[in-house]
């Protein structure tokens, strides 16, 4: 039996949660919509099937946290501590992850759709199968990352870091793989 505090189907509407902590939480079936979670703690906090539309989780910390089969729409996950979570088949459409920092984590079977991911660093990552496409993810660092199968169908590609990432399998637009297999070396 778990020790852990449990948030299970709840709804959340314009409300503010601005610095408060969640660590080591386990939340299940939440809706929240125009909610500020602005610098809030989810550390080592599990997240899943929970519908998250124009929240504000700006500075947040999510270290360790695991979330699967979330929604995040229309979000802003501005600057972000997300290392070393766990972001499996959830769907992000519009969302703001600029300045991220999502290293040693993993990011299988997520869909990033129409998003922004600037200056993002995600090296280290388990990212087989990502979908990032119409995702600007100018200036990323995806070091050493696993980008397997991953998808970039029209996505911003500047200034990347792609040092040791594997692409293999990987789907880009006409001509890019090329331009990024001389980066990877």
């Amino acid at each position: 039996m778990s020790n852990r505090e449990a948030i299970e189907y709840e709804e959340f509407n314009n409300v503010d949660f601005s610095f408060k902590s969640y660590n080591d939480m386990d939340m299940t079936g939440i809706y929240s919509e125009n909610v500020v979670f602005k610098a809030c703690e989810f550390q080592g906090t599990y997240m899943n099937d929970c519908t998250f539309s124009k929240c504000n989780f700006g500075s947040s910390t999510f270290f360790h946290a695991g979330i699967s089969d979330c929604n995040f729409d229309n979000c802003n996950l501005k600057g972000c501590d997300m290392e070393e979570a766990v972001l499996n088949v959830s769907y992000c459409k519009g969302s703001c992850f600029d300045d991220i920092n999502i290293s040693n984590g993993e990011l299988g079977g997520t869909m990033l759709i129409n998003c922004s991911m600037k200056n993002a660093v995600i090296t280290n990552v388990d990212a087989e199968g990502v979908v990032f496409d119409n995702t600007d993810l100018s200036g990323t660092d995806f070091s050493n990352s696993n980008l397997k199968k991953a998808s970039f169908l029209n996505a911003k590609l500047d200034n990347i870091i792609w040092k040791g990432a594997d692409i293999s399998e990987a789907k880009f637009d006409l001509g890019v793989i090329e331009k990024i297999e001389k980066l990877i070396e």
